[in-house]
């Protein structure tokens, strides 16, 4: 995270974010996912974090941000 090489997003509702937060996570609404990931470099790994090990926002995350680093890398 220091380097600027790895990103967490935290997917959680803004009130719980804000409550209590990894530090230096970045809060984005899954709603708004694609649209952040065209803010940063494509070689950028990211951590998707939510409530937990069986939420399945991290895991549809982690597929969607995968699919835009094949895209570029095919472009």
């Amino acid at each position: 995270m220091k380097q600027g090489k790895l990103i967490v997003i935290d997917f959680r509702p803004a009130d719980e974010y804000e409550t209590k937060h990894i530090p230096k996570a970045v809060s984005v609404p899954f709603e708004r996912l694609d649209e952040y990931l065209q803010t940063i470099s494509h070689d950028t790994e990211i951590a998707a974090f939510c409530r937990g090990m069986s939420c399945s926002l991290t895991f549809e995350a982690s597929g969607i941000h995968a699919k835009k680093r094949i895209q570029s890398l095919s472009n």
